[in-house]
């Protein structure tokens, strides 16, 4: 059992028990009133440790400061995950209210008729198929929801357009709408969302871009539930399969692959965004290195843990970190 400590026992916990160099108190008692022990100490406490210790000790001259700077670190990161995936949500949305406009109408009855669209997967929690789970609460929305703009749809227009519906729909409904599209309303969408020419798309095309969905909607969820994300990997349900084009383009070969790469980690969680037309998310990853620069300025080794847990090759973050420097010092 997990005994209270204060903010004292826990300095003196660390301190002594530990053997973490804290060299400004006030700071560390700052910090673990507002964001926690666990989080900043458990949470990034793995990287620091003295593995070779018979009890759980940090490495000689480690330091809060440390630990406290991988914890902001990693909150930026989360930040600039959430910000992309905002930017796929909304070009996933826009393709998806043009696509089911276009071919079913504007009126709720047209365009939620479950005739339309596929079943999808037979949901077990719910006893019910993944289309028709889906339906029962985007009518529930259009019927009942008091939030503007549907209220004024209601009132002015008697009926709630896609475009209007689906702002207030979430990323996960989104990508559940999307996989209960039929063939052609599907690749309107892929065509939408990417730029490619609808008559050149590929089977693989395909795949990639429905894994993309998953993955990003599995960063996103983690991104929102506040969790450790730069050595994220998602499920293994949820991980791109290997693409011809994709993947050596991103440095990623065959041979990597099958070790493990390239598949849910962060670096391909950042790198898939690239097939989108709207490359807003794909760009956060500047910010990230911006990010793990400033850290590495301080703390010049984690650079190489960083690659290691982010999925990222080593001699690609190395250069584009370089690169990233080099920027900078041109711009002062």
């Amino acid at each position: 059992m997990k005994n209270f400590a204060d903010f004292d026992e826990q300095i003196r916990i660390l301190k002594e028990d530990k053997k973490l160099t804290i060299n400004d108190i006030d700071n560390t008692v700052f910090a673990l009133r507002n964001c926690g022990y666990y989080e900043i100490v458990n949470g990034y406490k793995i990287f620091l440790l003295d593995h070779n210790a018979e009890t759980e000790t940090f490495r000689e001259g480690e330091t809060f400061e440390h630990l406290a700077s991988l914890y902001n670190l990693d909150k930026e990161i989360k930040n600039h995950v959430m910000q992309a995936t905002l930017e796929i949500e909304s070009s996933l949305r826009t393709a998806l209210s043009y696509a089911v406009a276009k071919d079913f109408g504007v009126y709720e009855e047209d365009y939620l008729d479950r005739k339309k669209y596929n079943s999808g997967d037979f949901i077990k929690k719910y006893n019910t198929f993944q289309r028709d789970y889906l339906f029962d609460m985007l009518k529930e929305i259009t019927a009942k929801r008091k939030v503007e703009p549907l209220i004024s749809y209601r009132k002015k227009h008697g009926h709630i357009p896609p475009w209007i519906l689906f702002k207030e729909a979430t990323l996960g409904n989104l990508t559940n709408l999307y996989k209960v599209l039929k063939g052609s309303q599907k690749n309107a969408v892929i065509s939408l969302c990417t730029g490619l020419d609808i008559e050149l798309l590929t089977e693989k095309d395909k795949i990639l871009f429905m894994e993309t969905l998953d993955l990003v909607l599995a960063f996103r969820n983690r991104a929102a539930h506040g969790s450790r994300m730069f050595n994220y990997r998602a499920k293994r349900s949820t991980s791109l399969s290997y693409h011809p084009k994709f993947h050596p383009q991103i440095g990623i070969s065959p041979a990597d692959y099958r070790h493990g790469k390239g598949r849910s980690d962060l670096y391909t969680f950042f790198y898939s965004m690239v097939i989108f037309d709207n490359k807003n998310g794909h760009n956060r990853l500047e910010a990230c290195l911006y990010n793990i620069l400033e850290h590495s300025e301080e703390y010049p080794e984690d650079w190489e843990i960083l690659a290691m847990e982010m999925g990222y090759p080593k001699e690609r973050l190395k250069t584009e970190l370089e690169l990233l420097k080099s920027l900078i010092n041109f711009l002062k």
